[in-house]
């Protein structure tokens, strides 16, 4: 009587620990639900760059250059910074010296995040994942343009950017302020060349 009433015991116990697991958030799947204040490295990225035109006629796009860059093929050292305030910076070094930085304002909102480029150009992008040591993003900004000769242009930039919790490498605010902020629209997040 007393093994059976054991394993009576013992049986609902188990089942529930097993619920309290089932209920737990998944980490590993497409979790957004970290905290993105902080600062991030970038760790791997993927990025397509695409120019062209529009038919007039058609509304078709004619790519005539396309570019793709990786970590292996093009090595960064780039942080992220975003604070509570509501303000964002990227930070690029080149041989333990900081090369450029530059500043934006952002809102996040759910799973994306919009930053403001040099006060008007509004770039979305979409967290995918998010967890207190890693943060995943995807992008796609789209820029058509006239070139002057009415032709309409137009620039695409696409890519997935991986990171990991981190902290800036030392440096001072002596070299911060020798320094000039990169455009927003060379900045590494946004690799347009001017035209």
């Amino acid at each position: 009587m007393k093994k059976i009433l054991i394993i009576l015991i013992t049986i609902p116990l188990i089942f529930n620990s097993c619920k309290k697991e089932d209920d737990s958030p998944n980490i590993g799947n497409n979790n957004t639900s970290g905290s993105i204040l902080g600062t991030w490295k970038v760790e791997n990225y993927t990025i397509t760059d695409t120019e062209g035109y529009i038919d007039p006629v058609l509304l078709t796009e004619t790519v005539l250059k396309t570019e793709t860059v990786t970590m292996n093929t093009y090595p960064v050292n780039v942080f992220h910074i975003y604070r509570d305030n509501g303000t964002f910076s990227e930070y690029n070094y080149e041989n333990d010296t900081i090369s450029g930085y530059q500043h934006y304002d952002y809102v996040k909102n759910g799973d994306e995040i919009s930053l403001t480029f040099e006060g008007n150009d509004v770039r979305t992008q979409t967290v995918t994942s998010l967890t207190s040591n890693n943060l995943n993003i995807s992008f796609e900004y789209y820029d058509p343009y006239d070139d002057g000769n009415d032709t309409t242009m137009f620039y695409r930039s696409t890519g997935d950017l991986q990171f990991i919790k981190s902290q800036l490498p030392d440096f001072t605010t002596e070299l911060l302020n020798k320094k000039k902020s990169v455009s927003g629209y060379n900045s590494f997040l946004n690799r347009r060349e001017n035209r």
